[in-house]
């Protein structure tokens, strides 16, 4: 198996409401970890090349 994971990932999103006065979050923090099993990885190996880009995700 292979496992991704994000640590402390910090989201700036206004998620639910508060009353009046409520302390408000400035950031939401995302711990997040995904396994996936060997034979449905795309790449052969393990290198620089065929890392994913992330930053559509962030």
């Amino acid at each position: 198996m292979n496992c991704i994971e994000l640590k402390a990932l910090q989201i700036a999103a206004r998620i639910g409401t508060y009353a009046p006065d409520s302390v408000v979050p400035d950031v939401h923090l995302l711990d997040l970890a995904r396994t996936i099993a060997r034979h449905l990885v795309i790449i052969a190996r393990d290198e620089t090349a065929g890392v994913f880009d992330y930053d559509r995700l962030i």
